[in-house]
């Protein structure tokens, strides 16, 4: 199955069709938002919102740290997947989550 890893983008990747650590990086960070996602759909925590916002700020960022930014494809595809889960997860966090110091108050329902 590995041997035709990234699906997509395998054409202009150093070794098209063989797994390498470009394509490792994006299963890796895949394989850990999907792992959070399930958790959290189980039991919602903080935390895990926390660490979809690291992931995706490690995509973002994996380009230039792991020096595949010369491959444009790759390049975009990092910087935009986690640029949208790091937003996404703080997009979750604001609305769920008040700011430190305001208290909501819940309606109270007569019968």
């Amino acid at each position: 199955m590995a041997d035709y890893l990234p699906f997509v983008l395998g054409s202009d990747l150093p070794y098209p069709g063989k797994p390498n650590w470009i394509s490792w990086n994006f299963m890796i960070s895949g394989t850990a938002v999907f792992t959070v996602s399930i958790i959290t759909v189980i039991n919602d925590r903080l935390w895990q919102k926390w660490a979809q916002i690291i992931v995706g700020l490690w995509l973002s960022a994996s380009p230039w740290v792991l020096a595949f930014a010369g491959i444009f494809s790759t390049r975009v595809n990092a910087w935009t997947a986690g640029i949208a889960i790091a937003a996404l997860a703080l997009l979750l966090i604001s609305n769920e989550h008040e700011p430190f110091g305001t208290t909501r108050r819940r309606a109270r329902y007569r019968r």
